[in-house]
């Protein structure tokens, strides 16, 4: 038949170099950002990312190995900077009591529990805005770990047969979902 392994056939992302040309922003008066929060303490990633309404990406904040109360004020000193961006957070798990505790620190935060359905849709939104090239990502000397997590996120079979995405073992996906969010 003549079948050829195509070089990124198991990628989620397609043109995430293409869409790698923007650079970091200042906010701009009267413009409204959004923000998508996916949190961490210990192993993986807290990652804050920062929209415009032209869905470029302004601000990326990405830590580890931080107390619940500074990750809260940092998360909330960025945000206010970008205007109180709404900020959309994943309220999984250990998510939930720092959702609260964001919002009761004065932040625009939505709630996003994740189930496999919701983070799916996630994931499938995510894919679309790139194929359909409506995403600005900064370039990939100034985002290498952002640009490294998208380009590594993958289709996957299950023992039972079903297709799932995520990261390989091993590679973080915090900014993928982060990005997601926003």
């Amino acid at each position: 038949y003549g079948g050829e392994f195509q070089e990124g056939a198991g990628q989620v992302f397609r043109y995430v170099r293409e869409a790698a040309t923007g650079a970091w922003q200042e906010p701009k008066p009267r413009e409204y950002y959004y923000a998508g929060l996916d949190l961490a303490k210990v192993e993986d990633y807290t990652v804050l990312v920062i929209v415009n309404p032209k869905r470029e990406v302004v601000f990326v904040d990405r830590f580890h190995r931080l107390d619940w109360a500074v990750q809260v004020n940092r998360i909330r000193a960025a945000a206010d900077r970008y205007h109180r961006a709404r900020l959309l957070v994943d309220s999984t798990g250990a998510g939930e009591p720092v959702f609260e505790s964001l919002r009761r620190a004065g932040c625009n935060a939505l709630a996003y529990p994740f189930t496999a359905r919701s983070k799916a849709a996630l994931v499938d939104n995510l894919a679309l805005m790139f194929e359909q090239r409506l995403i600005t990502l900064p370039r990939a000397d100034l985002w290498p770990a952002g640009i490294d997590e998208l380009e590594s996120f993958e289709f996957s079979v299950t023992d039972a047969g079903n297709v799932k995405t995520g990261a390989p073992s091993g590679v973080h996906d915090d900014c993928v979902v982060a990005l997601g969010l926003a």
